[in-house]
């Protein structure tokens, strides 16, 4: 009876480290989740759009800067008017970023956009009127140098930090995946041993009851 006793406690005992284990690695790779879909809703619905959108905003750089040039060499005023349309677009862009990234540097880049636009027209005007254009001129290539600098620094922020969220991912991810196979481990060792102890609980009471059943049928009645 006491030896019963003993491997139930040693059942019990098991079972219980089972589980404390079991719930620790279920707690650890439900925080893991939550952080993988953090990441993962991080770079798809910030990083990875901001970095688009910073190419876009490259581009309309260069579409003004193409239409000034066209509205002086061929006195365009459909290219003034592109370009004025073109910086719509940029301003729209800047508005876009600042609802899904509130990085700093995006106010900087409107303003400085926005003074290189301004420039762009005062230059043109100038032209066409036959005055001195070559502070506009530096002025406006200046500012185009900086605002590629300045969304270039972005865009690398940007993919930066999604590449860190891929990684964390990744990181994550493989770290659920040891845990949930190391639980697995666990449990079928546990379980034998488990299964083991419940063995010893059902089989020595048979075999000790098949040894007094064959010293009754010798004769020996103290085996009952």
């Amino acid at each position: 009876m006491k030896k019963t006793q003993s491997l139930l406690f040693k059942i019990l005992m098991w079972l219980g480290i089972l589980i404390f284990f079991s719930g620790i690695a279920t707690l650890v790779s439900s925080h893991n989740a939550g952080r993988i879909i953090q990441a993962a809703e991080n770079s798809q619905k910030k990083d990875y759009p901001s970095f688009l959108i910073a190419y876009e905003l490259q581009d309309s750089i260069d579409k003004i800067r193409n239409y000034f040039l066209s509205s002086i060499q061929l006195s365009d005023e459909d290219s003034v008017r592109s370009a004025q349309q073109e910086a719509v677009v940029y301003n729209e862009n800047i508005q876009r970023l600042k609802k899904i990234d509130q990085d700093l540097s995006l106010d900087d880049l409107q303003t400085t956009f926005n003074n290189y636009v301004y420039l762009g027209a005062a230059l043109n005007t100038k032209f066409l009127n036959n005055q001195d254009t070559s502070s506009e001129a530096k002025a406006m290539g200046e500012t185009a140098i900086q605002l590629s600098e300045r969304i270039k620094s972005f865009r690398d922020r940007k993919s930066a930090s999604f590449n860190s969220s891929m990684a964390n991912i990744v990181r994550l991810s493989r770290i659920n995946a040891q845990m949930t196979l190391l639980n697995i481990l666990v449990t079928l060792v546990l379980g034998l041993v488990v299964g083991i102890i419940l063995v010893k609980i059902v089989i020595d009471p048979i075999k000790l009851l098949v040894e007094r059943m064959k010293g009754v049928a010798q004769g020996d009645l103290r085996a009952s």
